[in-house]
């Protein structure tokens, strides 16, 4: 089986809580991020969750199980350029910039065994003091908190980072550049 990638898929008439319990049954790794919504009906207020992008899913899969979606006629449409941070603020309901915080956002991971260019370390960027979306890099915390220091971000704003790692699961605290936050499910 190839490498798992993540995809933003497309489901039309309000059919990704559908789409998510088909990809549960089949384990296929999935997220839709949810909000809750509130409404009276019949003089109570009644709390809901639902999606909070609709037709909306993000699915962690391999090229194979995608092309095992296409063998059944499971009809999505894959969006390029959607990436599972902007899933990951809305779940959350945060902004990734903030007036005389930040008004920037970069999107960037650690070098491993894919090189990253010099111009584009996790030191260089920290010295802008812009948000910051680190990719795959939970295995590398102790590198990524030295190379945060090193450029400058000596505070992570914020209580919560969202991790996937096969060490680090929801509920654990890490320490980033001196920081303990707390990790949610992503």
């Amino acid at each position: 089986m190839s490498a798992l990638h993540w995809f933003a898929i497309r489901v039309t008439y309000s059919r990704e809580l559908a789409f998510k319990s088909f990809l549960d049954e089949a384990h296929i790794e999935n997220f839709i991020p949810m909000r809750y919504v509130y409404a009276e009906r019949n003089g109570q207020r009644m709390r809901r969750l639902v999606p909070a992008v609709h037709n909306l899913v993000f699915v962690r899969a391999s090229r194979e199980q995608m092309d095992e979606l296409d063998k059944r006629n499971i009809g999505y449409e894959v969006c390029p350029g959607v990436s599972s941070f902007c899933g990951a603020a809305s779940a959350l309901n945060l902004e990734y910039t903030l007036p005389n915080v930040s008004q920037s956002v970069i999107i960037t991971r650690m070098a491993g065994r894919t090189p990253v260019p010099d111009k584009e370390s996790i030191r260089s960027f920290a010295a802008h003091k812009a948000t910051m979306v680190v990719f795959l890099s939970t295995g590398l915390l102790e590198e990524l908190s030295k190379e945060l220091i090193a450029g400058g971000q000596v505070q992570v704003n914020g209580e919560v980072c969202i991790m996937r790692g096969k060490k680090i699961r929801p509920g654990d605290k890490v320490t980033l550049a001196g920081n303990t936050v707390s990790v949610v499910e992503g």
